[in-house]
């Protein structure tokens, strides 16, 4: 081939940088918005003369990064498989992907990430979302909007007194649906352990069926399609966000491409714009009423701007209460720009038609709060409704004992606050966000450090750079107090209230993030003559933004679909021989439920901690009815220290959908009570009780005889680990391991009369685990020899068996004598020990070398009867 080579384009006129050598045929007009480029064209031709292609060249001053170095016209260079002859086509992908930066990828992320997480949570497990679902189809199938009636039960519960701008929507968009299935769809676990992040199991807010399978129909058809819509509104949020963060920081790429990360691949913004939800228009509403503002300011007042700013903070408060916050965003915007151009009766204007606005299109639903329950707001209503606090309102003070799980819920908490994420991914957010909030006062700090001219009106000339950030930082403040004042009322400390502020929240913190990592002007720059800290500055935000799309991506197969893994039954095979209980022996509930198996957790366990008890049910008759399962844990004195009520097969199916021959296996994790006295022994009760009465199913054997408690097992509650055993020399030695270390006898001196009851009480030391449970004895010896009257048992009445007793413990250990009426007068010997109560074998005593010396220990002070 032959190609013309060594032409020069002009050079920029006040531009440093050299210009670059073409080939160049034609010239085309300057393309450059910042000087005059010109471009050129190259047309390339084989050697026999055939056209083969065309290249257009840009010129660019090396200071204006954002032009590309070479663009491709309407065809593109493909070789031929004739090495002298070809022909080139281009194609239209080509200049798409030509143009697809790093922000286009995190928007399909985004929606492909908030699908993931719609499929991979169930419906109605969203939080709140059968009653936000609820206020919906009301409207669907009524037309009217909910009326809350404190002390009534509603399917909407505090939901319904959320404005309905929101549902308005998801009503028509789903208007031709069928969802009168809904009551078959949406069964309650009435159990369901909400707000327990350390529940492994029972997590389900619903019952789930065949119902839900795909294709979908009816309600979760419905569900579907909102939390689609969902998404949408989540897209335009990370929009606006990217529009924001070009506000404030026009072709800094690399802050853009920050701030829509951080919400793009929020794990907690991706959940929420997955579910049927309010908050995700609000977000939308909000990001969207803040980069009006942000214009407002940088391009002055105009009635369009200022009549679609009013518009959208309107539509935001009818969507939520919080949606209020937005208006001294939007007046402190105006009221700026005014004061920037002078022009105050235009800000005067101004600001009168964003409060009308907001007036015409919201103010009907506070007026109808005021009319329907006395106030403008309602929020007194929903708390009353919701639950009120104890106390409430509570101070500031005391809502900061909640912060952990605020900042837990802003990340990612999902189901019904019951599923969390690893600590250390939190941790990581926190880093992420002290590291931010550095680079961000730094960045304010260094824009502050200007000449001071004390002149009060030249104020916004002098700091109007940093009219942004403070038009942000009030947003989040305001969204702060209007959080605040609800969390006083009811338990409303969720950190996913702060996501109408979220595109503010992110756009500083990228630049904090910009300022930290010493992020180059411009995200294309080539890396050639860079510094260390400039080449990490170029890659990072690409970096950063790999990696928490990573995290959000692994979030739905790790954390949240394993949560929602429904029980399979299993066969007798799967039981463990230890647990399985002969046939036999097996008890029976209500003639309808077999106990096949039955195991208590081996290993000790410690105030505060849970015990696992595992049963198998096995059906043997159809059921009608949704019998609860609970397992109950008793300590000394059958005080009840423990306890889980939940439906059978960890909360998933409801005893009326078994098929009879079912075999389920069911783990109860029990929490004990951290107040509780240690070491003791655990006594475990298992059974079934009718949801509905609470009457408890009647246990009986297989021949039909009636059974009292059904004991699953015992367990150890150990108490605090011993560095050292430190046993006494003075004391027995019992066995391999236990010792008795003192003697005390009630009365002091030991001087009875016949009829009076003596008290002993043995202080028992170990110094490891015993091999078995032994009975202690204490006889009360005339001096014939013979037994005048004896207080035998176990430790403790058998409530802590020495085969419960663990190196280092200490165990007290009382047994009461009746002197007998008719015991004469003397002096009495009082004889202590061990033994098996199936045998009657005595535990020896050892001396120091391991030898056999006595079976008992005769007490040396004599027990004298009057």
């Amino acid at each position: 081939m032959a190609f013309l080579l060594g032409a020069r384009g002009p050079r920029q006129a006040g531009c440093p940088a050299r210009s670059s050598p073409t080939c160049t045929l034609s010239s085309s007009p300057p393309i450059c918005r910042r000087a005059s480029t010109p471009s050129w064209w190259l047309s390339i031709k084989t050697a026999n003369g055939f056209r083969w292609g065309q290249i257009q060249i840009l010129f660019y001053c090396p200071s204006h990064h954002d032009h590309f170095l070479e663009r491709m016209t309407s065809q593109q260079l493909i070789a031929d498989q004739q090495p002298t002859t070809g022909r080139v086509y281009a194609t239209f992908l080509r200049r798409v992907f030509a143009r697809v930066t790093p922000v286009h990828l995190c928007y399909l992320c985004f929606v492909t990430l908030a699908v993931i997480y719609s499929l991979a949570t169930p419906v109605f497990e969203f939080p709140d979302e059968s009653f936000h679902f609820a206020v919906i189809d009301t409207i669907r199938r009524t037309g009217t909007l909910p009326v809350q009636r404190p002390g009534e039960e509603s399917p909407w519960k505090q939901v319904g007194s959320h404005p309905p701008l929101y549902y308005f929507v998801a009503a028509v968009s789903t208007l031709w649906i069928d969802t009168s299935d809904m009551p078959q769809v949406l069964r309650y676990n009435p159990h369901a352990f909400i707000g327990q992040p350390s529940a492994q199991d029972n997590r389900n807010l619903v019952i789930h069926g065949e119902h839900e399978s795909f294709p979908w129909q009816g309600t979760t058809l419905a569900i579907h399609v909102i939390r689609l819509m969902g998404v949408l509104i989540g897209l335009g949020t990370l929009l606006c966000v990217t529009a924001v963060a070009r506000e404030m920081a026009s072709g800094h790429e690399g802050v853009v491409l920050l701030a829509t990360a951080l919400v793009a691949f929020n794990p907690m913004v991706l959940f929420v714009s997955s579910g049927v939800s309010n908050d995700g228009l609000t977000m939308f509403l909000s990001a969207l009423a803040l980069l009006f503002s942000l214009r407002l300011w940088r391009m002055g007042l105009s009635p369009q701007r200022v009549a679609w700013l009013g518009v959208l903070v309107g539509a935001a408060s009818l969507t939520k209460v919080s949606g209020l916050t937005l208006v001294p965003l939007a007046l402190t915007a105006v009221g700026a720009s005014a004061w920037r151009e002078r022009k105050w009766r235009q800000g005067i204007v101004a600001g009168a038609i964003i409060v009308t606005l907001v007036a015409i299109t919201a103010g009907w639903w506070y007026l109808r709060n005021r009319w329907l329950y006395g106030e403008w707001l309602g929020l007194w209503t929903m708390s009353l409704v919701a639950g009120l606090r104890p106390g409430a309102p509570v101070s500031l003070f005391e809502l900061l004992a909640e912060w952990q799980g605020f900042r837990y819920s802003y990340w990612g908490v999902f189901g019904a606050f019951t599923i969390i994420l690893p600590d250390w991914l939190y941790h990581a957010y926190d880093l992420l966000l002290i590291i931010a909030a550095a680079g961000l006062i730094w960045e304010v700090v260094q824009r502050l450090r200007r000449p001071a001219r004390f002149d009060l009106s030249r104020v916004i000339e002098d700091y109007g750079d940093l009219v942004p950030f403070a038009l942000i930082a009030l947003q989040v403040v305001m969204t702060m107090a209007g959080i605040i004042r609800l969390t006083s009322l009811t338990m409303a400390s969720q950190g996913r209230l702060l996501f109408p502020a979220i595109g503010g929240i992110a756009t500083l913190m990228a630049v904090g993030l910009a300022r930290v990592l010493h992020l180059p002007l411009h995200f294309g720059r080539s890396p050639r003559g860079l510094t260390v800290a400039e080449r990490i500055g170029l890659y990072a935000p690409t970096l950063l933004s790999l990696a928490l799309f990573a995290v959000a991506a692994l979030i739905p197969f790790t954390v949240i679909a394993p949560a929602y893994v429904p029980p399979q039954p299993v066969t007798e095979a799967d039981i463990p021989e230890g647990a399985r209980i002969p046939k036999d022996r097996r008890v029976r509930f209500g003639g309808q439920v077999e106990l096949v198996g039955m195991q208590v957790g081996a290993e000790p366990v410690r105030a505060g901690d849970r015990l696992e008890v595992t049963v198998w049910w096995r059906a043997v008759a159809p059921m009608q009815v949704d019998y609860t399962a609970f397992a109950h844990v008793y300590g000394p004195g059958h005080v009840k220290l423990g306890e889980v009520n939940r439906y059978p097969a960890s909360g998933w199916f409801p005893t009326s959908q078994w098929r009879v021959g079912d075999l389920w296996r069911d783990t109860f994790r029990v929490p004990i009570r951290e107040d509780t006295a240690a070491p003791a022994m655990l006594t475990v009760e298992v059974g079934l009780f009718d949801t509905r009465t609470f009457t408890p199913l009647p246990p009986t054997t297989m021949d039909g005889s009636a059974l009292g408690r059904v004991i699953a097992g015992y367990a150890k509650l150990a108490g605090q680990a011993s560095a050292a055993v430190d046993i006494s020399p003075q004391a027995t030695r019992f066995g391999d391991h236990i010792f008795l270390e003192s003697v005390e006898i009630t009365p002091d001196p030991p001087v009875v009369r016949p009829g009076d009851v003596l008290s002993v009480t043995l202080t028992w030391r170990a110094d490891g685990r015993p091999a078995r449970a032994y009975t202690v004895f204490v006889h009360l010896i005339g001096e014939n020899g013979q037994i005048v009257t004896q207080g035998d048992g176990p430790p403790q009445g058998g409530e802590y068996p020495t085969s419960f007793w663990d190196a280092g413990e200490r165990i007290a250990d009382a047994h009461l004598l009746t002197v007998p009426p008719d015991a004469p007068p003397g002096q009495y010997r009082l004889y202590l020990g061990l033994y098996v109560l199936e045998t009657g074998e005595r535990l020896p005593i050892l001396d120091a070398n391991g030898q056999i010396i006595a079976d008992h220990v005769v007490w040396p002070t004599p027990i004298v009867i009057r």
